[in-house]
């Protein structure tokens, strides 16, 4: 069994919350792989990895490209980069799992942007989750010597609760972050003299209190903004009891989205932006994709129950086919393959 370092590592404990994406592949990869810093979170960040450097087979790297903006972040794409070369000098291999065309966070952008040049250059593996991540790793490295695998971000799925009466039109929900720009659609709604005639539930923690009051300052009789978490049971009712899930995402660095996939595995009805996995949902017949928020309009408008259904069946059916389970095989098959084929593609319901 060959071993994986697992960057970063942050274990779930009763205070903290993680993402859970990291855990989930965490826990795929320990079915073919012995992940050797399991019981060590990545407190230290990439300096930690010199002390597991040598036994290393494969680095598995998610959201690295945010590392700038970690604890002493320069010294650590310095210490990075040395480990890079190191572990390639000792056989080791990179595997980047290319979530964003860039960081969310604007700070360090342009040490952001040659880290990522530099993982374009120097990944032995790339796995992206949309079929843009592809175009964009060309756009940055034409020359790239990586294998790359483009495989949907798995979904959990999770029991269907039909509800017939319908609270809201939309429900907004996730991190009230300023990149997502829900704050646009909402002053959208306004300009054009919509803001009282859809029901809107915004629902979700914001750590930013002037993001908050600019969020907070559309509500009215029909737009309800409510600054807080959610656990999975409440969301859950609230997609239940809501026609659409919009998510807004101005931001062109969004390729793939955690909370997308759950709306998928709560069998939302879902609208987004007509870009990276967003893009590849819609076009299998999954979700809903605008290009400009007058689609938003004609959508909510033209919606019957027919359709709902019909998409509820294709929900279903691409959940059942695009599990964690199915998420680890295909990434195990990839990186044990020898064959020539440098670009793998791995989408469920597509032909």
């Amino acid at each position: 069994m060959k071993n994986v370092y697992y960057y970063p590592n942050s274990k779930r404990t009763s205070s903290v919350v993680v993402n859970p994406y990291i855990e989930d592949l965490m826990f795929e990869l320990s079915k073919n792989y012995r992940i050797i810093n399991a019981d060590y979170p990545s407190n230290s960040g990439m300096f930690q990895f010199f002390g597991f450097l040598r036994r290393t087979d494969y680095l598995v790297l998610n959201w690295i490209e945010d590392l700038p903006d970690k604890k002493f972040g320069r010294l650590q794409v310095l210490a990075f980069i040395l480990q890079i070369y190191l572990l390639h000098a000792i056989g080791g291999k990179v595997v980047w799992i290319l979530h964003n065309k860039l960081s969310h966070y604007p700070k360090h952008l342009e040490i952001k942007r040659r880290l990522q040049k530099l993982l374009a250059r120097k990944s032995d593996y790339v796995i992206t989750h949309c079929k843009e991540g592809l175009t964009y790793l060309e756009s940055i490295e034409p020359r790239f010597r990586a294998k790359v695998l483009v495989v949907q971000h798995p979904v959990k799925d999770y029991p269907v609760i039909a509800e017939k009466n319908k609270e809201y039109d939309l429900l907004i929900w996730g991190s009230l972050l300023k990149y997502k720009g829900i704050d646009k659609f909402l002053e959208y709604l306004y300009k054009h003299q919509l803001d009282e005639k859809y029901r809107i539930l915004v629902i979700g923690k914001t750590r930013n209190d002037d993001y908050a009051r600019e969020i907070e300052r559309f509500k009215n009789s029909n737009i309800t903004v409510r600054n807080e978490f959610v656990d999975i049971l409440k969301l859950r009712h609230f997609v239940a009891l809501s026609k659409f899930t919009l998510f807004v995402y101005e931001d062109n660095s969004v390729l793939s989205s955690g909370a997308l996939m759950d709306s998928i595995g709560f069998h939302s009805n879902i609208i987004g932006p007509q870009k990276g996995a967003f893009r590849d949902l819609a076009e299998v017949g999954v979700i809903n994709a605008y290009e400009k928020f007058e689609d938003i309009i004609s959508l909510l408008d033209a919606n019957g129950m027919e359709d709902e259904q019909k998409t509820l069946e294709i929900i279903l059916r691409f959940n059942k086919l695009n599990t964690w389970e199915k998420m680890g095989s295909v990434l195990h098959k990839f990186l044990n393959e020898h064959g020539s084929d440098k670009i793998c593609h791995c989408h469920p319901l597509e032909k």
